[in-house]
């Protein structure tokens, strides 16, 4: 027979000494039935019989989903700075480019015939210079016969002088017109996709900022997107950069993206109570298209859990009292607790427990149950 000693009613010791040879000779006098905690201390002459599993602490956490649209890291509208008629228009829709490559050039008369005037002023500007250059070293040389005054000196000088500055302004207008001339011609400033344009061969496009002004092209590179989404401002806090975010997008269910947070406005919307986020992920396959909607989907952790919740096998679970119960063991120490179940599937659940308790448990515990009480 086995003798026990109970030591507590509450959280129930039995110390037991074993007369007969089993793994864990324990012998339980149906307290199970009277306390929620029952922990018990056992001598064993043996390893224990039973198999055992860790614990693992959840992480609180939920999902929060919100609407997000996918765009180009990188993308940008082509104006015009010149006016002109469009000469030649080498790209369409969907046409990939290169930096630098040329799409489009604008015919403007008027700055070629600027051009020609500009050079022929820099070539009348230089043979009248020479000329002036000239009288001036022979006025240098009268000047010392007492030829000429020193006042006609200082007129001849004056006037070399300003020669050589109109030769130097002529000079300025051609590098301007030349600038002029460059933005004849329309290119590429970053590699990627023409996504859309305005113009075809013959139209007329005027120059500068105005805002009636059509861009020419639209150019896309996507080989980095960006998703943008608005977050409430309940959750505001609960995000930062650097964290991952998932995503789908309607018609590419079968494409799941991992993005990361890279910016945020850090500050509310006052109409919406939001603020907007932007996530970026790698498109270098080009397998998405800037403009899909979808879904993002956030890992939301809970900070403000009042108890701790846990992860444990299935086999672990048993029933006490009329509700659910593990054994969990430190040492000599089988302590059996009552739980409440926050969700299961088919081969674990999680829990939360009102006491302190072991973080090792015992698989099956009704066998080890059925042990003790027989």
């Amino acid at each position: 027979m086995t003798k026990c000693k109970i030591k507590s009613s509450t959280q129930a010791k039995i110390q037991c000494t074993a007369l007969h040879k089993v793994r864990h000779n324990i012998v339980l006098i149906g307290l199970l039935l009277l306390t929620p905690t029952l922990t018990v201390q056992a001598e064993t002459n043996s390893q224990s019989s039973y198999q055992t599993a860790t614990l693992t602490k959840v992480l609180d956490q939920r999902t929060v989903s919100l609407p997000t649209v996918s765009q180009a890291k990188q993308m940008t509208k082509l104006y015009s700075r010149a006016s002109g008629y469009i000469k030649e228009q080498y790209m369409e829709i969907g046409s990939a480019v290169s930096k630098g490559d040329v799409l489009a050039v604008i015919d403007a008369p008027e700055i070629k015939l600027q051009e020609q005037q500009i050079l022929a002023d820099i070539e009348f500007g230089k043979a009248e210079h020479e000329l002036n250059r000239l009288t001036l070293k022979r006025a240098k040389q009268l000047i010392k016969d007492n030829l000429i005054s020193k006042a006609e000196l200082d007129r001849l000088t004056i006037q070399t002088e300003k020669s050589k500055a109109k030769i130097a302004s002529l000079f300025a207008q051609k590098e301007q017109n030349q600038f002029q001339q460059s933005l004849l011609i329309i290119t590429a400033p970053i590699a990627g996709y023409i996504t859309d344009k305005n113009i075809e061969i013959g139209d007329m496009i005027n120059g500068g900022s105005n805002p009636l002004n059509n861009y020419l092209y639209k150019l896309q590179n996507i080989d980095d997107l960006k998703l943008i989404t608005y977050v409430p401002q309940n959750e505001v806090s609960k995000i930062s950069i650097g964290d991952t975010i998932n995503a789908t997008f309607t018609g590419y269910e079968e494409i799941f993206v991992s993005a990361t947070i890279t910016r945020m406005a850090h500050a509310i919307n006052v109409a919406t109570g939001t603020m907007k986020v932007e996530a970026e992920f790698d498109n270098s396959k080009h397998n998405l298209p800037t403009g899909l909607n979808g879904i993002i989907n956030f890992k939301i952790k809970n900070t403000k859990l009042d108890r701790p919740r846990w992860n444990a096998p299935l086999a672990a679970l048993t029933y006490h009292q009329g509700g659910p119960a593990i054994a969990t063991v430190s040492e000599n120490n089988i302590q059996f607790q009552k739980i409440n179940i926050v969700s299961q599937s088919t081969d674990s659940f999680i829990f939360v427990s009102p006491n302190p308790i072991y973080k090792t448990v015992i698989l099956n515990p009704n066998a080890l149950l059925n042990h003790i009480t027989h």
